[in-house]
């Protein structure tokens, strides 16, 4: 019975995808990657609540994802919060999630949002999950490198190809 709990564990962990967006990984690697599949929306959706949580800045949740994730995503990370919509327009303020690295069980995401010291903050947010519990953050790092300007938005209604 052991055997088996420790197999099927082992197995779950190696099928875990790996994805880091904007893409690095090779065109192989790619063809297996879709931002649409989970974790990635559960890992965006928790970053963004955090950020939103913790250093707040906007009363909705604006957001603004990675170069190369679809208008699918987007889509699926609205639905998932109330309240929040893809950024639309440069002058808008918004959190960014810049890049967005998940290895396995763990992830890390950099984020550039609203802060009423400076303008605009970066932080990376770090989480994890388990074989049976949800992904969580388990802390975040405020960089204190300037910010001089927010990444243009990259959502477009429609997906072009």
């Amino acid at each position: 019975m052991s055997r088996t709990i420790l197999l099927s564990c082992l197995l779950a962990a190696g099928c875990s995808p790996v994805a880091t967006y904007p893409s690095v990984e090779t065109n192989t690697a790619k063809a297996f990657a879709n931002a649409a599949h989970e974790p990635t929306p559960t890992v965006i959706v928790k970053t963004l609540e955090f950020a939103h949580d913790r250093w707040g800045g906007t009363e909705e949740i604006v957001f603004n994802l990675p170069e190369g994730v679809s208008s699918g995503v987007y889509d699926i990370v609205a639905a998932r919060m109330d309240g929040s919509r893809p950024m639309a327009s440069e002058d808008e303020p918004a959190f960014h999630i810049t890049e967005l690295r998940i290895r396995g069980l763990t992830a890390q995401a950099d984020i550039i949002f609203p802060s009423t010291a400076n303008g605009l903050a970066r932080a990376t947010v770090y989480l994890e999950t388990t074989l049976v519990d949800p992904w969580r953050v388990n802390r975040e790092r405020v960089w204190l490198i300037p910010v001089e300007s927010a990444p243009p938005p990259h959502w477009t209604s429609v997906d072009i190809p």
